[in-house]
Protein backbone atom coordinates (compact mmCIF):
# COMPACT_ATOMS: atom_id res chain seq x y z
CA UNK A 1 0.00 0.00 0.00
CA UNK A 2 2.40 2.72 1.23
CA UNK A 3 5.71 0.85 -1.18
CA UNK A 4 6.34 2.94 -4.52
CA UNK A 5 5.22 1.95 -8.26
CA UNK A 6 8.50 -0.55 -9.05
CA UNK A 7 7.62 0.78 -12.74
CA UNK A 8 8.43 4.53 -11.97
CA UNK A 9 9.40 4.73 -8.39
CA UNK A 10 6.71 7.08 -7.63
CA UNK A 11 3.94 6.95 -4.47
CA UNK A 12 0.93 7.73 -5.64
CA UNK A 13 -1.32 9.51 -2.98
CA UNK A 14 -3.32 12.21 -2.50
CA UNK A 15 -1.40 14.39 0.04
CA UNK A 16 -3.76 15.77 2.81
CA UNK A 17 -4.60 19.74 3.44
CA UNK A 18 -4.16 22.85 1.43
CA UNK A 19 -0.71 23.32 2.21
CA UNK A 20 -0.20 19.33 2.10
CA UNK A 21 -1.17 19.55 -1.72
CA UNK A 22 0.69 22.68 -2.81
CA UNK A 23 3.78 21.08 -1.04
CA UNK A 24 3.29 18.00 -3.39
CA UNK A 25 2.37 20.40 -6.35
CA UNK A 26 6.10 21.96 -5.56
CA UNK A 27 7.69 18.85 -5.50
CA UNK A 28 6.48 17.45 -8.48
CA UNK A 29 7.02 20.99 -10.76
CA UNK A 30 10.13 20.77 -12.82
CA UNK A 31 9.45 23.69 -14.66
CA UNK A 32 11.54 26.64 -13.29
CA UNK A 33 8.67 28.77 -14.71
CA UNK A 34 6.00 27.16 -11.96
CA UNK A 35 7.99 27.28 -9.16
CA UNK A 36 9.59 30.97 -9.65
CA UNK A 37 5.44 31.75 -10.95
CA UNK A 38 4.45 30.57 -7.02
CA UNK A 39 7.42 32.60 -5.48
CA UNK A 40 5.86 35.74 -6.85
CA UNK A 41 2.49 34.88 -6.49
CA UNK A 42 3.77 34.81 -2.91
CA UNK A 43 5.82 37.90 -2.26
CA UNK A 44 2.75 39.90 -4.19
CA UNK A 45 0.80 38.52 -1.35
CA UNK A 46 3.11 39.31 0.99
CA UNK A 47 3.48 42.83 -0.34
CA UNK A 48 0.08 43.37 -0.70
CA UNK A 49 -0.56 42.30 2.68
CA UNK A 50 2.00 45.26 3.86
CA UNK A 51 0.39 47.68 1.91
CA UNK A 52 -2.90 46.82 3.31
CA UNK A 53 -1.41 47.09 6.72
CA UNK A 54 -0.48 50.41 5.68
CA UNK A 55 -3.86 51.37 4.88
CA UNK A 56 -5.32 50.17 8.51
CA UNK A 57 -2.72 52.33 10.04
CA UNK A 58 -3.02 55.45 7.84
CA UNK A 59 -6.95 54.87 9.11
CA UNK A 60 -5.88 54.60 12.74
CA UNK A 61 -3.89 57.52 13.18
CA UNK A 62 -6.58 59.72 11.40
CA UNK A 63 -8.99 58.45 13.57
CA UNK A 64 -7.19 59.30 16.71
CA UNK A 65 -6.55 62.52 15.34
CA UNK A 66 -2.69 62.62 13.74
CA UNK A 67 -2.98 63.75 10.07
CA UNK A 68 -0.03 64.33 7.70
CA UNK A 69 -1.95 65.00 4.53
CA UNK A 70 -0.26 62.55 2.55
CA UNK A 71 -0.27 59.77 4.94
CA UNK A 72 -2.20 57.38 1.78
CA UNK A 73 0.28 58.11 -0.77
CA UNK A 74 2.86 55.71 0.63
CA UNK A 75 0.44 52.58 0.33
CA UNK A 76 -1.00 53.60 -2.85
CA UNK A 77 2.70 54.22 -4.35
CA UNK A 78 3.19 50.57 -3.04
CA UNK A 79 0.24 49.31 -4.60
CA UNK A 80 0.77 50.84 -8.03
CA UNK A 81 4.76 49.97 -8.30
CA UNK A 82 5.36 46.88 -6.37
CA UNK A 83 1.75 45.07 -5.74
CA UNK A 84 0.38 45.39 -9.45
CA UNK A 85 3.00 44.86 -11.14
CA UNK A 86 3.96 41.57 -9.18
CA UNK A 87 0.30 40.66 -10.19
CA UNK A 88 0.27 40.88 -13.32
CA UNK A 89 3.41 39.20 -13.49
CA UNK A 90 2.38 36.44 -11.71
CA UNK A 91 -1.17 35.91 -14.04
CA UNK A 92 0.99 36.47 -17.16
CA UNK A 93 3.32 33.40 -15.74
CA UNK A 94 -0.29 31.61 -14.62
CA UNK A 95 -1.49 31.52 -18.25
CA UNK A 96 1.49 30.51 -19.68
CA UNK A 97 1.78 27.50 -17.64
CA UNK A 98 -1.44 26.51 -17.78
CA UNK A 99 -1.34 24.10 -19.87
CA UNK A 100 1.24 21.99 -18.32
CA UNK A 101 0.37 18.99 -16.12
CA UNK A 102 0.74 20.58 -12.74
CA UNK A 103 -2.66 22.59 -12.63
CA UNK A 104 -3.06 22.90 -8.52
CA UNK A 105 -0.54 25.01 -8.19
CA UNK A 106 -0.85 27.24 -11.32
CA UNK A 107 -3.96 28.19 -10.23
CA UNK A 108 -3.26 28.48 -6.84
CA UNK A 109 -0.74 31.43 -7.88
CA UNK A 110 -3.37 32.66 -10.29
CA UNK A 111 -5.35 32.98 -7.32
CA UNK A 112 -2.76 33.97 -4.95
CA UNK A 113 -2.15 36.61 -7.32
CA UNK A 114 -6.22 38.11 -7.93
CA UNK A 115 -6.10 38.79 -4.24
CA UNK A 116 -3.09 40.05 -3.98
CA UNK A 117 -4.19 42.80 -6.27
CA UNK A 118 -7.55 43.18 -5.04
CA UNK A 119 -7.58 43.23 -1.36
CA UNK A 120 -5.89 46.87 -0.70
CA UNK A 121 -8.89 48.16 -3.35
CA UNK A 122 -11.59 46.43 -1.68
CA UNK A 123 -10.17 47.86 1.60
CA UNK A 124 -10.33 51.30 0.37
CA UNK A 125 -13.76 51.11 -0.48
CA UNK A 126 -15.12 49.65 2.58
CA UNK A 127 -12.97 52.68 4.30
CA UNK A 128 -14.63 54.39 1.78
CA UNK A 129 -18.09 52.85 2.55
CA UNK A 130 -17.73 53.00 6.23
CA UNK A 131 -17.07 56.82 5.82
CA UNK A 132 -19.59 57.85 3.90
CA UNK A 133 -22.35 55.79 6.67
CA UNK A 134 -21.12 57.86 9.26
CA UNK A 135 -21.57 60.54 7.46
Amino acid sequence: MGAPCPECGTLDFEPKGLLGKIRHEWRLATSWTIKTNWVMACTSMAASALVTGGLLLVVALRVIGIDGGWDFLLPVLGWIFVVMPLALLTAFGALMTVGSGHRRITRYSALLALVAAVLPILTILVFVLLRLENR
